[in-house]
Protein backbone atom coordinates (compact mmCIF):
# COMPACT_ATOMS: atom_id res chain seq x y z
CA UNK A 1 0.00 0.00 0.00
CA UNK A 2 2.79 2.42 0.88
CA UNK A 3 4.45 1.86 -2.53
CA UNK A 4 1.19 2.68 -4.36
CA UNK A 5 0.72 5.81 -2.25
CA UNK A 6 4.29 7.00 -2.90
CA UNK A 7 3.94 6.31 -6.66
CA UNK A 8 0.72 8.33 -6.72
CA UNK A 9 2.46 11.20 -4.93
CA UNK A 10 5.44 10.92 -7.31
CA UNK A 11 3.20 10.92 -10.40
CA UNK A 12 1.22 13.90 -9.16
CA UNK A 13 4.45 15.87 -8.61
CA UNK A 14 5.68 14.96 -12.12
CA UNK A 15 2.35 16.01 -13.63
CA UNK A 16 2.37 19.34 -11.79
CA UNK A 17 5.96 20.02 -12.88
CA UNK A 18 5.05 19.20 -16.48
CA UNK A 19 2.04 21.51 -16.61
CA UNK A 20 3.86 24.37 -14.85
CA UNK A 21 6.70 24.07 -17.38
CA UNK A 22 4.19 23.93 -20.22
CA UNK A 23 2.38 27.02 -18.96
CA UNK A 24 5.62 29.01 -18.76
CA UNK A 25 6.77 27.74 -22.17
CA UNK A 26 3.54 28.94 -23.79
CA UNK A 27 3.88 32.30 -22.06
CA UNK A 28 7.42 32.73 -23.40
CA UNK A 29 6.43 31.69 -26.92
CA UNK A 30 3.48 34.09 -26.94
CA UNK A 31 5.90 37.03 -26.71
CA UNK A 32 7.37 36.25 -30.14
CA UNK A 33 5.91 38.33 -32.97
CA UNK A 34 6.71 35.82 -35.70
CA UNK A 35 3.51 33.79 -36.19
CA UNK A 36 5.19 30.56 -37.24
CA UNK A 37 7.07 30.34 -33.95
CA UNK A 38 3.74 30.46 -32.11
CA UNK A 39 2.30 27.48 -34.02
CA UNK A 40 1.75 24.42 -31.84
CA UNK A 41 0.62 20.84 -32.21
CA UNK A 42 -0.98 19.29 -29.13
CA UNK A 43 -1.60 15.63 -28.48
CA UNK A 44 -3.68 14.44 -25.59
CA UNK A 45 -4.42 10.73 -25.31
CA UNK A 46 -7.26 9.55 -23.19
CA UNK A 47 -6.67 5.84 -23.63
CA UNK A 48 -5.07 4.20 -20.62
CA UNK A 49 -3.16 1.42 -22.31
CA UNK A 50 -0.07 -0.07 -20.68
CA UNK A 51 2.25 2.72 -21.88
CA UNK A 52 0.92 5.89 -23.42
CA UNK A 53 1.32 9.62 -24.02
CA UNK A 54 -0.76 11.72 -21.65
CA UNK A 55 0.12 15.03 -23.28
CA UNK A 56 2.50 16.26 -25.95
CA UNK A 57 3.36 19.82 -26.93
CA UNK A 58 5.27 20.35 -30.17
CA UNK A 59 6.34 23.67 -31.55
CA UNK A 60 9.08 24.69 -34.02
CA UNK A 61 11.18 25.84 -31.03
CA UNK A 62 10.19 23.66 -28.03
CA UNK A 63 9.03 20.12 -27.32
CA UNK A 64 7.52 18.68 -24.15
CA UNK A 65 5.91 15.29 -23.60
CA UNK A 66 4.32 13.65 -20.56
CA UNK A 67 4.27 9.87 -20.78
CA UNK A 68 3.16 6.96 -18.66
CA UNK A 69 5.31 3.83 -18.62
CA UNK A 70 4.00 0.27 -18.53
CA UNK A 71 4.45 0.27 -14.72
CA UNK A 72 2.28 3.42 -14.44
CA UNK A 73 5.15 5.80 -13.67
CA UNK A 74 5.06 9.23 -15.31
CA UNK A 75 8.06 10.75 -17.03
CA UNK A 76 8.90 13.71 -19.24
CA UNK A 77 10.75 13.96 -22.54
CA UNK A 78 11.76 17.34 -23.93
CA UNK A 79 13.59 19.04 -26.73
CA UNK A 80 14.69 22.40 -28.04
CA UNK A 81 15.58 23.73 -31.45
CA UNK A 82 19.29 24.35 -31.81
CA UNK A 83 19.57 28.13 -32.13
CA UNK A 84 22.74 29.83 -33.32
CA UNK A 85 23.91 33.02 -31.66
CA UNK A 86 22.68 35.04 -28.75
CA UNK A 87 19.14 36.18 -29.49
CA UNK A 88 15.58 36.03 -28.18
CA UNK A 89 15.00 32.45 -29.40
CA UNK A 90 18.18 31.27 -27.69
CA UNK A 91 17.04 32.94 -24.47
CA UNK A 92 13.73 31.07 -24.64
CA UNK A 93 15.25 27.64 -25.31
CA UNK A 94 17.78 28.09 -22.49
CA UNK A 95 15.15 29.28 -20.04
CA UNK A 96 12.84 26.41 -21.01
CA UNK A 97 15.48 23.84 -19.99
CA UNK A 98 16.17 25.67 -16.73
CA UNK A 99 12.43 25.85 -15.96
CA UNK A 100 11.95 22.13 -16.57
CA UNK A 101 14.71 21.23 -14.15
CA UNK A 102 13.55 23.86 -11.66
CA UNK A 103 9.97 22.57 -11.56
CA UNK A 104 11.14 18.96 -11.18
CA UNK A 105 13.61 19.77 -8.40
CA UNK A 106 12.98 18.36 -4.95
CA UNK A 107 13.11 21.89 -3.57
CA UNK A 108 9.98 22.74 -5.58
CA UNK A 109 8.09 19.42 -5.61
CA UNK A 110 8.99 18.14 -2.16
CA UNK A 111 9.41 14.75 -3.82
CA UNK A 112 12.45 13.29 -5.58
CA UNK A 113 11.22 13.45 -9.22
CA UNK A 114 14.29 14.75 -11.03
CA UNK A 115 14.72 11.29 -12.57
CA UNK A 116 11.37 11.77 -14.32
CA UNK A 117 13.11 14.04 -16.84
CA UNK A 118 14.36 11.52 -19.35
CA UNK A 119 17.29 12.04 -21.65
CA UNK A 120 17.29 8.61 -23.28
CA UNK A 121 16.31 10.55 -26.39
CA UNK A 122 16.30 14.29 -26.92
CA UNK A 123 14.70 16.24 -29.69
CA UNK A 124 17.24 18.75 -31.01
CA UNK A 125 15.45 19.82 -34.17
CA UNK A 126 11.95 20.75 -33.11
CA UNK A 127 11.25 22.49 -36.42
CA UNK A 128 11.91 19.27 -38.37
CA UNK A 129 9.80 17.24 -35.95
CA UNK A 130 7.02 19.83 -36.19
CA UNK A 131 6.99 19.65 -40.00
CA UNK A 132 7.04 15.84 -39.95
CA UNK A 133 4.12 15.58 -37.51
CA UNK A 134 2.18 18.35 -39.26
CA UNK A 135 2.37 16.49 -42.60
CA UNK A 136 1.35 13.13 -41.11
CA UNK A 137 -0.97 14.41 -38.41
CA UNK A 138 -3.08 11.62 -36.94
CA UNK A 139 -3.11 12.50 -33.25
CA UNK A 140 -2.36 16.22 -32.86
CA UNK A 141 -4.48 19.35 -32.81
CA UNK A 142 -3.14 22.60 -34.28
CA UNK A 143 -3.31 25.74 -32.17
CA UNK A 144 -1.65 29.11 -32.65
CA UNK A 145 -0.64 30.83 -29.44
CA UNK A 146 -1.87 34.43 -29.28
CA UNK A 147 0.74 37.18 -29.46
CA UNK A 148 1.11 39.14 -26.23
CA UNK A 149 3.09 42.34 -26.30
CA UNK A 150 5.70 42.48 -23.53
CA UNK A 151 6.02 45.52 -21.28
CA UNK A 152 9.31 46.51 -22.97
CA UNK A 153 7.76 46.26 -26.44
CA UNK A 154 4.74 48.29 -25.29
CA UNK A 155 7.06 51.06 -24.03
CA UNK A 156 8.91 51.08 -27.35
CA UNK A 157 5.64 51.36 -29.28
CA UNK A 158 4.37 54.18 -27.06
CA UNK A 159 7.64 56.12 -27.34
CA UNK A 160 7.34 56.07 -31.15
CA UNK A 161 3.73 57.22 -31.11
Amino acid sequence: MKNLKSKTHYNEAVKQAYYKTLERAKAMLSTIEQEEIRYTLIRQDKLATSAYILHEFLNPLLYLRLECSSDNTLFIHFGVEQVQGKNRLNEITSKFIRLLYHYTSKAVTGVEVEDAVRTDWLLNSCSDAYEYVEERNNHHTFKQLPYKVTANKRKQLLSVA
